[in-house]
């Protein structure tokens, strides 16, 4: 009787013992299938990252190439523009330069005609001392009148270095720069403006002119 029952207890725990075993056998399928799926899902994406990477990395490279493209096109057309424009410089600068020769050229001859017509003109200039050949006549200045006269102040600084007294007849002329008079005025007399041996006096005088005129020489007259 033993012996049947302990039979028997060895059929039951038998089928009991596969089972288990069959069912770790199933649970380590189960494991590396699992494992062999979250494989396959991490290479799916790894694959689609590489494929990202590689159209992200095609787009930047066509954009460089656009840019770059671009970017010589641009120069090209700018290159082309500066050197029209240094051509264009270079034609004007030398019409300028060959302008101002004409206009020295015209302004010197202009001058020489107006000094051979009018002999004994000076350049006219502006609150500076200017030395006059011209007997008695020590110094002579012009500075801008006080409006509402427009024109100049002439001051004329003569000196007796003679024997005897005299009485000088001087007067100041303005021209424009072609030799038209401008204005005129008379400093001393000759009558009444005495000077004594050795004496220096100063005399002064206004030069009114048309506004808008600009005197270029003057003359002093002792006549």
């Amino acid at each position: 009787m033993e012996k049947t029952a302990e039979f028997t207890s060895g059929q039951v725990s038998g089928p009991s013992a596969r089972a288990r075993t069959e069912e770790r056998r199933g649970s380590d399928r189960r494991r590396r299938a699992g494992h062999g799926e979250e494989l396959r899902t991490e290479l799916k994406l790894a694959r689609q990252q590489r494929r990202t990477f590689a159209i992200l990395a095609a787009l930047l490279l066509v954009s460089f190439l656009c840019l770059t493209v671009w970017s010589l096109r641009e120069q090209s057309i700018l290159g082309a523009v500066v050197s029209s424009k240094q051509e264009r410089i270079a034609k004007l600068t030398e019409q300028l330069a060959s302008t101002t020769t004409a206009l020295e050229e015209s302004r010197l001859a202009v001058d020489s005609l107006v000094n051979h017509r009018i002999p004994g003109l000076l350049p006219f200039r502006v609150d500076e001392p200017v030395e006059v050949d011209t007997r008695f006549v020590q110094e002579l200045s012009f500075k801008p009148a006080a409006p509402p006269i427009f024109g100049h102040e002439c001051k004329l600084v003569v000196e007796n270095d003679s024997n005897s007294e005299i009485r000088p007849a001087l007067s100041v002329i303005l021209f424009n720069d072609v030799g038209f008079e401008l204005a005129r005025a008379q400093l001393t007399d000759g009558l009444l403006d005495e000077l004594r041996v050795g004496e220096i006096r100063s005399f002064f005088a206004t030069l009114e002119i048309a506004e808008g005129s600009v005197p270029k020489y003057f003359l002093v007259s002792s006549e």
